[in-house]
């Protein structure tokens, strides 16, 4: 070797560890692949005692020059899969034909492209592949049942097999979710469905649009919580965004997992830092696609490679959308910047306000009804693919969304309108076609689906199949909270003519307590200009404060609630 490429070697060595340090920092999960001081790209996730884990594999990048090492902006492939030490024999029963998962591991980054081999011992074959790069899967098609043997002089990460045939034949062959981050419902106050957004108007026209969705919170992390649960963020815990002993279905079973355990081929292409594989939303899917702000057309190939190498599977698909809550690349697409006015392209943020409470901002409203059109754009190629490939009767698609944006109105309120008012929309298998105004809350989008699959959920949950779904009588009233460490305790409950408020004085502590005592209360009319009415409905205040005391299982006190 020279002293020219011993000392590279060396340099390069010498970032790489910077690097790691630097990364190590990170603890919120937000930040993954590199949080909770670990590197996920390396180190297992959800290890299990019989060695089963989440391993995360760069997918589809280059990696040849160390000096543009930043982890996050990797695109990630993470799958259940094994540890097999170097040197070891590896071997896997396989059923059926089927892909098999397997990575080189263990290789120094610097050296990650450089060649690198396994053996394998299938059908009668002695093979070896070589010219292999690290920390890559490569997907084995395995045409006959038997034992496959892998070896190779370094670790590898050996996945389960994943079928290629479909066992359970199912009435809906795709199943999709269609997460459009800060998608919130008052934008129909800028822009026109079936002229602006046409095709997501066409496409859900036949099927059934609710106009009174409300989320669970104004958050991602307790909305989202709230979608594939079925509880309220009080009951799913999704509240704190750095304990690492907080976990999305530590004790209940999440949407993925129904259709995982029922035979479907799972996939989850995502790049919001609030659903972070870090924080429990990888489970469920037998691949997950992840990286932070990927964009919808990167995100629609994804999708369109997994669903075109399983042609014969049936699928379940969560699709994240987050090209209408912010500027991706930095800067707005070509068609955006040339069809806003010129004053738009004023991009300073206002001074003394928080993201969370900004007002009303012609600037960002006129480059949020233009994301909205690009998305649409592609959304268009989604449907066709969709209706290309499956008839009304075997697919089911959902679209909804977490929260709105905080620039829509002058209502600054953390639980306004524009804040928690967003879309629930589903077309498919047993959806009836139309549009209702029936009220009800992100809890209830599991239950939804869940039911028109012919299924019930398998534990204890806050939500319930809408009447316009089949379900009983509609909700009287849906609930939104706030509920973040450190902060006070919110909650709104809207009915059909009244919103009633109420804010802790305390602020929560590290484990999520909540005191309700001397909480401030507001009362006024949905429609109205917001003058507090409490005093004036006595009765409708006892009603929800008692509400809210028993859903958190706090003493109820008539005296001084009221």
């Amino acid at each position: 070797m020279s002293i020219r490429s011993t000392l590279n070697k060396l340099l390069y060595g010498l970032i790489h560890k910077v690097v790691a340090l630097r990364d190590s920092r990170n603890t919120i999960a937000k930040w993954y692949p590199t949080c909770f001081g670990k590197n996920f790209l390396f180190d297992p996730m959800f290890q299990e005692p019989d060695g089963q884990a989440y391993f995360a594999k760069f997918h589809c990048e280059e990696l040849d020059n160390p000096l543009t090492v930043n982890f996050k902006r990797f695109k990630t492939d993470i799958i259940r899969a094994r540890h097999c030490a170097a040197g070891s024999v590896h071997s896997v029963q396989v059923t059926e034909p089927s892909a098999l998962p397997v990575a080189v591991t263990g290789i120094p980054l610097r050296e990650s492209t450089a060649s690198q081999t396994i053996k394998v011992d299938v059908e009668g074959k002695d093979l070896t592949l070589g010219d292999l790069a690290s920390e890559r899967y490569y997907y084995l098609p395995i045409s006959a049942p038997g034992t496959v043997r892998l070896s190779s002089a370094t670790d590898m990460i050996v996945g389960n097999p994943l079928p290629l045939a479909q066992k359970k034949r199912h009435q809906a062959r795709m199943v999709m979710t269609i997460f459009m981050d800060n998608f919130g419902w008052d934008v129909l106050n800028f822009l026109n469905l079936e002229r602006d957004v046409p095709n997501l108007a066409r496409f859900f026209s036949k099927g059934t649009v609710f106009d009174q969705c409300f989320s669970a919170s104004n958050w991602t992390l307790a909305s989202v919580g709230s979608i594939v649960s079925g509880r309220s963020t009080s009951h799913h815990n999704m509240f704190h965004n750095d304990r690492t002993d907080l976990l999305l279905g530590d004790d209940y079973k999440v949407l993925p997992e129904y259709f995982h355990d029922d035979g479907y081929l799972t996939l989850q292409v995502c790049g919001n830092v609030r659903k972070s594989p870090a924080y429990g939303f990888v489970k469920g899917y037998d691949r997950t696609v992840y990286r932070k702000d990927i964009g919808l057309g990167e995100s629609l190939e994804t999708i369109y490679d997994h669903v075109r190498a399983f042609p014969e599977r049936d699928h379940f698909v969560w699709l994240t959308i987050m090209d209408v809550h912010h500027t991706i690349a930095g800067v707005p697409d070509l068609t955006n910047q040339l069809n806003v006015p010129i004053e738009a392209h004023d991009y300073r943020k206002r001074k003394g306000k928080s993201p969370r409470v900004l007002g009303a901002d012609t600037r960002s409203i006129a480059r949020y009804v233009q994301d909205f059109k690009r998305a649409d754009f592609y959304l268009g190629q989604l449907f066709a693919f969709l209706e290309e490939r499956y008839g009304d009767d075997e697919m089911l698609v959902a679209l909804v969304s977490d929260h709105g944006p905080g620039f829509l109105s002058e209502n600054t309120a953390l639980l306004s309108s524009q804040k928690t008012h967003v879309p629930f929309m589903l077309r498919g298998r047993n959806v009836p076609t139309l549009r209702t105004s029936e009220l009800i809350q992100g809890a209830d989008i599991l239950p939804s689906i869940l039911a028109l699959n012919g299924w019930t959920s398998a534990n204890p949950i806050d939500g319930r199949v809408p009447e316009a779904l089949g379900g009983d009588p509609g909700r009287e009233f849906v609930l939104s909270e706030i509920r973040i460490n450190g902060e006070k305790y919110l909650a709104t409950i809207r009915d059909r003519r009244f919103e009633f408020h109420m804010e802790s004085v305390d602020r929560l502590g590290d484990e999520g307590s909540i005191n309700l005592t001397g909480a401030t209360i507001t009362l006024h009319e949905r429609d109205g200009d917001k003058t507090d009415i409490a005093g004036q409905h006595p009765d409708m205040v006892r009603r929800y404060s008692r509400y809210l005391h028993d859903f958190l299982g706090l003493p109820w006190q008539d005296s001084g609630n009221d």
